[in-house]
């Protein structure tokens, strides 16, 4: 799978994008990267498929019953052929929006409503998961960021407080990425997804991962994991090491020690 060749706004001459540069082209909900225009939500998946996402077709908003649900059983299935079923089939009048496959993705959905909290929660995403793309709309503080995994497709990671939940996708799942929202207004980017290769969004651990969410968990109420000290420093708070002269004297005895004994009374003289 070859990307167009052309070099979108932010980008370099090898399809690399500078992420900072790429946002002073500003925010569209399709914007087609050579020219400003909108592309259509057809030419919107084929691109996404040319730059290495899988697009999934999503209910349109009016279908009140589904919602942002993608359209059709066995979907991920469907968005993991070569090419996914969203990109080769038609486009279907009930399913207008689209999503992106979250295999082998981190996408980090701010689903927060108080704008200080959202705001902050944001930060702490670019400060300990880096510059990204974000998806955004115009009547809400909420932010999704895709990242790549850095290893494999983890899944599903989540907080939740009582100001709102923090989630992480991953394998199996999608996010809309273009189209409407319930509230009907659209989808944005502040770099639009379809001038950012796959590849250049910044790839994360899952100890990255692990330290954001933790880092988030006062924002949202919630308090910090409690550490479990390790095993081997609680037993070495229990039992001070031998000396060397007591370890060689243990030594002796069980040299000159018939072994009568079974696994069992071992572990009780050990114990």
């Amino acid at each position: 799978m070859q990307v167009e060749s052309e070099t979108p706004p932010g980008g370099n001459r090898d399809g690399a994008i500078d992420i900072g540069s790429a946002r002073q082209h500003g925010v569209g909900s399709s914007p087609d990267p050579r020219g400003g225009q909108k592309l259509s939500q057809r030419n919107v998946r084929s691109r996404l498929w040319k730059l290495g996402y899988r697009p999934v077709a999503v209910y349109s908003v009016s279908d009140a019953e589904n919602g942002k649900r993608p359209k059709g059983d066995a979907w991920q299935e469907r968005a993991r052929r070569d090419p996914p079923a969203a990109v080769a089939a038609p486009l279907e009048a009930d399913a207008t929006n689209t999503g992106i496959l979250c295999d082998g993705l981190r996408a980090v959905d701010i689903d927060i409503d108080e704008e200080n909290v959202a705001g902050e929660v944001a930060r702490l995403a670019e400060e300990l998961l880096g510059a990204a793309p974000f998806r955004l709309r115009s009547n809400s503080p909420r932010r999704l960021y895709p990242y790549r995994a850095a290893v494999g497709e983890p899944t599903k990671s989540v907080i939740a407080g009582a100001c709102g939940k923090v989630e992480v996708l991953g394998r199996g799942l999608q996010f809309v990425a273009f189209g409407h929202h319930e509230t009907r207004v659209d989808l944005e980017w502040s770099t639009p997804l379809t001038a950012v290769p796959r590849a250049a969004l910044p790839a994360v651990t899952e100890d990255q991962i692990d330290a954001f969410l933790e880092a988030c968990r006062p924002l949202l109420g919630i308090k910090p994991k409690a550490e479990r000290p390790h095993q081997a420093n609680s037993l070495a708070s229990i039992r001070p090491r031998a000396s060397e002269k007591e370890r060689k004297r243990v030594r002796e005895l069980l040299e000159t020690t018939e072994n009568t004994l079974d696994r069992d009374d071992w572990v009780r003289l050990a114990t």
